[in-house]
């Protein structure tokens, strides 16, 4: 990718009414939340995830905010719209958010868990009603 290419992607925010992005960002989001939902599973069935009813609420209510805020920031800020389109920056952003949930998950797995379900569900939700706002 020429650098000229990459300058413009990084000044510009992508569209929230692109079918193909809409398509896309869904269905990675989808996948998200069902391998959530597969290692909270498969994690109850070989140790204790000792969830309490407030522990479930407070990780579900972050996760929640989490998956509101990420998909604002991908569709509102051009710093993060920069930050995407080089995927140097990209790759280095991701493997930070990568070992943060690993040592969110060795410190507490279940609500680690419950929260990343609930970033990925409410980020599903935001994302299919921005699009469907763009395109009205």
């Amino acid at each position: 990718m020429s650098q000229v290419t990459e300058t413009v992607r990084s000044d510009t925010l992508p569209d929230p009414g692109s079918r193909s992005l809409a398509r896309t960002d869904l269905a990675w989001t989808t996948v998200a939340a069902a391998a959530f939902v597969a290692v909270l599973a498969f994690v109850a069935t070989v140790d204790d995830v000792a969830l309490t009813a407030d522990r479930t609420i407070a990780a579900a209510f972050v996760g929640g905010l989490l998956g509101v805020a990420a998909v604002v920031a991908v569709y509102r800020s051009r710093r993060v719209a920069a930050t995407l389109a080089d995927r140097y920056r990209r790759g280095g952003v991701m493997f930070g958010l990568a070992l943060a949930v690993q040592v969110c998950l060795a410190l507490a797995t279940g609500p680690t868990l419950v929260g990343g379900f609930a970033a990925s569900l409410v980020a599903l939700v935001t994302r299919g009603l921005w699009y469907l706002h763009s395109r009205s």
